[in-house]
């Protein structure tokens, strides 16, 4: 079979060739956004051409597999793989977002933070993995969180050439968090596995938010899987597969989108139980499977470098609209201006009194939230003490203290409190995982509703702004209004759950007894026990590792019985809860604040920028013409190079599509 993968000589010089575009693009929207505001900050799409920049750098092909919940993504995946590796159900089964690659051995990796830090990653069998992944739910029925936020499958699997990998996403449309791991995923991805439903394809919300939202990450080169076609009646069949390709051709550059009408189902059943093999020619997974393999084979290091290319076109086009509206308003009357930009006062006082409500909002909704989350980490850590005996009965070996020498009791002490401090790790991890995520889905939707409204008065205000001073105003739907508070809400608990020593950076400076932690610290160096105590991903094992177990070595030491020690640490634990509670609570207020800051300064930005353009215009008339003239050749030249840019990016996207 003739080999068409493109030689890496050459994919190197495209490589280049495409880094050397987003430098010179990133140069030019530097000096563009700094034209407006002096003070102005990254926006989401210079996020994403970042993003898509260093996915250029990655060696591995990544390909996730995307859709709506239990819409057999997880199923298709191990069709494609040819045995049961992911869970799958009816119901929503995926816990988290899964990495499938190509190794000589099996073998899984489960990773506690989003940075997959050694000291994070677990390393654990396939069957282990499987128990992790799959969703499972509390007595009550509602779904308990796993402590880990993604893993890895490694084995021999045919499909995936060297160097490819497959991601198994969460979903969408079911569980807000696991949809915003799923969409932070995106900058990260290669090509896209679209995965629908027959019966549902492609819904109206798909369409509007989730195929857009591809195009926006450059995904304009997708595989449709419209699964589940066996349960289409024989008569709707056609057109069923009608409406889909119509659908597809509209979300797909391509002439003849690559859309497959698959049972994953009847594929997998084929290829696990010889006694159903006849399924597998039904199913048309083997013709999906068939094109992945051509694709892996021959379009991927293409497609590596297509995807950042497009995200780059779009960062031309926002740009040159930039300076389009630049342009615009110098090239008009500077009286006129002056006479529409005073016209406006009254939108601009109502969006100023805006900005401040909604910063007023923030402040008020982080305050809260931090003061809740500090209320219920204290109960729960109150309630928690209650337990501390029974955490110490578990493996406990009867001694006799007074017989230990010191160095025994030493030992000793470390022993229990590692097995308290272990306990606490894990309830506080728990804790994290379970209420911290609901909590915060409850204040987002708590947010959501007290600060939507307000941000939609924004929204039609800066619209009547611009209405007059430049031609086409620029509008902001809900859609985006919503995925500014998500993304908001979303960069922060993430912050705070993939911190792995959230006391420790914050200099762990609490007074206990009139003992400080670096005195704890201090007696652990002593003791020659620093290094065996647990590194908590929370501040409370943190805290109570430096304040118990000088408390336990000195009980031991002093030859008290093992329940006075255990007692000792339970009312250290009851006695700090609250201020194991507020340097948490405050991890998160300081994140929070951080987006919530982040969220506002755009929003400010978004109103100063046309102002900023027109006074600027205004004053320039007012100096000389050469004043004027000098910043029309300033954008003048800016529009030049990136039309230079545009046109070079076009070349080499034409000789990338050449050998497609």
């Amino acid at each position: 079979m003739n080999d068409r993968r493109i030689i890496p000589e050459r994919w190197q010089t495209w490589r280049s060739e495409l880094l050397e575009i987003f430098e010179r693009v990133k140069t030019i929207a530097d000096g563009v956004e700094r034209g407006i505001d002096h003070e102005h900050l990254p926006s989401t799409q210079s996020r994403i051409l970042e993003a898509a920049r260093n996915s250029i750098h990655r060696e591995a092909f990544r390909v996730m597999v995307f859709g709506d919940f239990s819409s057999g993504k997880s199923t298709l995946i191990n069709a494609l793989l040819g045995e049961d590796i992911l869970p799958r159900s009816a119901n929503p089964t995926t816990a988290f977002t899964t990495v499938v690659s190509r190794a000589d051995e099996r073998s899984a990796r489960l990773s506690r933070d989003i940075e997959n830090s050694p000291e994070m990653v677990d390393v654990v069998s396939i069957e282990e993995f499987q128990r992790q992944v799959e969703l499972r739910l509390d007595e009550e029925g509602q779904t308990m969180r796993s402590p880990y936020v993604h893993g890895a499958v490694y084995g021999p699997f045919p499909i995936l050439s060297a160097g490819v990998e497959l991601i198994d996403s969460a979903g969408v449309n079911e569980d807000p968090e696991r949809e915003r791991v799923t969409m932070n995923y995106l900058p990260l991805v290669d090509a896209v596995i679209y995965v629908t439903l027959a019966k549902a394809a492609f819904k109206q919300q798909d369409q509007n938010y989730y195929l857009d939202l591809l195009r926006k990450h450059g995904h304009d080169d997708i595989f449709f899987v419209v699964n589940q076609v066996d349960e289409i009646e024989d008569r709707d069949r056609a057109d069923v597969e009608s409406r889909c390709r119509a659908i597809a051709r509209k979300m797909n550059r391509r002439s003849d989108p690559r859309i497959y009408f698959t049972s994953a189902k009847q594929a997998l059943l084929a290829r696990t139980d010889p006694a159903k093999a006849d399924l597998e020619a039904g199913s048309n997974v083997p013709a999906l499977e068939d094109a992945l393999r051509a694709f892996f084979r021959e379009g991927r290091d293409r497609l590596k470098l297509q995807r950042p290319a497009e995200v780059v076109r779009q960062e031309i086009f926002r740009l040159r609209e930039k300076v389009r509206r630049q342009r615009e308003v110098l090239d008009r009357n500077a009286k006129d201006l002056r006479t529409i930009l005073d016209s406006k006062g009254e939108v601009r006082h109502n969006i100023e009194h805006t900005l401040r409500l909604i910063e007023l909002t923030l402040k008020n909704w982080t305050d809260q939230s931090t003061a809740l989350l500090r209320q219920q980490t204290e109960t729960f850590l109150r309630k928690k003490s209650e337990e501390v005996d029974a955490w110490a009965a578990r493996g406990r070996t009867d001694v006799h203290i007074s017989r230990i020498l010191p160095a025994g009791r030493r030992t000793a002490a470390v022993k229990l409190n590692e097995r308290l401090a272990t306990e606490l790790d894990r309830q506080m991890r728990a804790f994290t995982l379970d209420q911290l995520n609901a909590f915060i889905a409850e204040r987002q939707d708590h947010l959501q509703g007290e600060l939507l409204p307000v941000l939609r008065d924004y929204a039609i205000q800066m619209e009547q702004l611009e209405e007059g001073l430049f031609s086409t105003p620029r509008t902001i739907d809900d859609a985006t209004l919503r995925r500014w508070l998500t993304n908001m809400t979303t960069s922060a608990v993430t912050r705070v759950e993939a911190s792995p020593k959230t006391a420790q950076n914050a200099g762990l400076g609490i007074l206990v007894g009139g003992t400080g932690a670096g005195a704890a610290l201090g007696v652990f160096a002593a003791v020659g026990v620093a290094s065996t105590t647990a590194v908590a991903a929370v501040a409370a094992p943190l805290v109570l590792s430096v304040v118990a177990i000088p408390v336990v070595i000195r009980h031991f030491t002093n030859r008290r019985v093992q329940q006075d020690a255990v007692r000792e640490f339970r009312q250290e634990l009851t006695n700090n809860a609250g201020l194991i509670a507020e340097e948490y609570a405050g991890k998160l207020h300081s994140e929070l604040r951080r987006s919530t800051d982040s969220l506002y300064r755009e929003l400010e930005a978004r109103f100063r920028e046309p102002i900023t353009a027109v006074e600027n215009a205004i004053a320039a008339a007012k100096q000389d013409a050469t004043k004027v003239e000098d910043m029309r050749s300033q954008l003048h030249r800016w529009e030049a190079s990136l039309a230079a840019i545009e046109e070079t990016a076009g070349k080499l996207a034409a000789r990338m599509l050449a050998n497609a």
